[in-house]
């Protein structure tokens, strides 16, 4: 499938540099006449024409892009629109997440405690260090 992407994307840049055969009767081309042929060769041209209207970096992989752009916003994907990539970026995000929520929770406990401490006249670190001279 990528290979006839591949071929195709070499057919759509030798069309570039005719892009006065686009909207023509078949006047203009070499074959001689045949208009079935020119109306099947107008059909393909549209049809890649508007793939590579889709196609922002014109690299031959409309359909396989096209297919992954359900899977993540743009911000997450990278051009080529790979899964992996996608699901890395959203691991590293959900890992940072978690790391955040851990470090906020663990600095309101201490917050909490300390307050505590000074407010009850710091009976829990006495019990500590009580604790610490029994043994």
């Amino acid at each position: 499938m990528i290979s006839m992407l591949l071929s195709n994307n070499d057919y759509n840049d030798s069309d570039d540099d005719n892009d006065d055969d686009e909207d023509d009767d078949g006047d203009d081309d070499d074959d001689g006449g045949g208009g079935g042929d020119d109306d099947d060769d107008d059909d393909d041209d549209d049809d890649d024409d508007d793939d590579d209207d889709d196609d922002d970096d014109d690299d031959g992989d409309d359909e396989e892009e096209n297919y992954f752009k359900w899977s993540a916003p743009e911000s997450l994907r990278f051009s080529d629109g790979s899964l992996i990539v996608v699901f890395s970026k959203l691991l590293v995000v959900v890992v940072g997440l978690v790391v955040v929520v851990v470090v906020v929770v663990v600095v309101v406990v201490v917050v909490v405690l300390v307050v505590l401490e000074v407010v009850r006249g710091s009976l829990f670190f006495n019990c500590v260090i009580d604790q610490l001279y029994l043994f």
